[in-house]
């Protein structure tokens, strides 16, 4: 194989390449300014959740030994209300982070959508008389 480049495949120049760390601040800044709190729940719930859910296996297991191996029957309702109340709280924070996570998603397909957020859509055309709304006739040359 040759290692010079097709003549088919575009040749970018290294400058014209994607900076991920510019797109990455871009991106927060339009779409998460103001909603740093939300995010942060967001992802609080979701870490909340992962760290829970690697219990519920080790409690399965602890009450397989108490009540089936050693015979501890007197374990059963206590073992069994823990998983369930580790299975409620994981369910919760489940979907806390994940509604706290979809407004933020709901917020940037309104901006999409609309294009700005309601204080950035007004037009001053002159300090006393603010607009809404902007026509613009657009000829073709």
């Amino acid at each position: 194989m040759s290692s010079a480049a097709s003549p088919h495949a575009p040749s970018r120049p290294d400058s014209a390449a994607p900076n991920t760390a510019a797109i990455v601040r871009r991106l927060l800044r339009d779409y998460i300014r103001g909603e740093w709190g939300v995010a942060a729940l967001a992802v609080f719930c979701m870490l909340l959740t992962s760290a829970v859910s690697g219990l519920v296996p080790h409690l399965l297991n602890l009450e397989v030994k108490l009540i089936f191996l050693r015979h501890e029957a007197d374990m059963l309702l206590p073992m069994s209300l823990a998983v369930v109340g580790v299975v409620a709280f994981r369910a919760v924070t489940l979907f806390l982070g994940r509604m706290w996570l979809d407004s933020l998603g709901e917020k940037t397909v309104r901006l999409v959508h609309d294009g700005y957020v309601s204080d950035e859509r007004s037009v001053s055309l002159t300090p006393k008389r603010p607009a809404v709304t902007l026509h613009v006739e657009l000829r073709p040359k």
